[in-house]
């Protein structure tokens, strides 16, 4: 995948070879690539590579021109929709049945003896059978380029004398106070990726 510096998609790319040299200036411990070098290949070894400092892998920045955003593949599967599509002419109704002890399930139990929702009923053997429509739709799949924003904001976790929100706004010329807020399942989804 070829990346375009500064393409709308992508928002503001900054250089691999600018970022190393640039998070080299403030910690001088930092080192890349540690895997490759001891032939610790991983799947993603093409596009991407490890940061480490002293030794201790903090996390994973990609090669070449580096987007400023996560960039994630796009995979077609089967999921709930909202009630307000269930009339639509690719959707199916779809049933479930929640055993005791599942999580939730008492939660779940109740409203359904209650009648509090209308989708849900009690089965004699206790289990509770939810129903819900589902269709086909593009999701969110793996996430192919982390982005600066996600290794910055790691490295600044990490807490590494040197990077500074401040420190890295002034080498890269970047607003270090705009960062991105993600949801708890793209931290990990990322974090997986690495």
């Amino acid at each position: 995948m070829s990346i375009e510096p500064n393409g709308p998609e992508y928002g503001r790319a900054i250089d691999e070879i600018t970022l190393k040299n640039g998070l080299r200036k403030l910690a001088p411990g930092i080192h890349f690539d540690l895997g490759g070098a001891t032939n610790q290949l991983h799947p993603y070894i093409e596009v991407r590579q490890g940061v480490f400092f002293e030794g201790k892998h903090i996390c994973s920045m990609d090669r070449g021109f580096i987007p400023e955003f996560k960039l994630w593949s796009v995979r077609t599967q089967a999921v709930e929709v909202p009630w307000s599509d269930a009339d639509k002419e690719d959707v199916a109704i779809a049933f479930e049945r929640i055993f005791p002890g599942a999580e939730g399930y008492e939660d779940i139990a109740e409203r359904a003896r209650q009648g509090k929702d209308l989708h849900l009923a009690m089965h004699v053997d206790g289990s509770v059978i939810r129903q819900y429509p589902r269709a086909v739709r593009k999701v969110r799949g793996t996430c192919i380029r982390v982005g600066w924003r996600h290794t910055l904001c790691q490295l600044l976790a990490a807490r590494i004398p040197g990077i500074t929100r401040e420190s890295l706004a002034k080498t890269f010329s970047i607003d270090m106070g705009a960062l991105i807020v993600e949801s708890p399942d793209e931290i990990l989804a990322a974090v997986g990726e690495e």
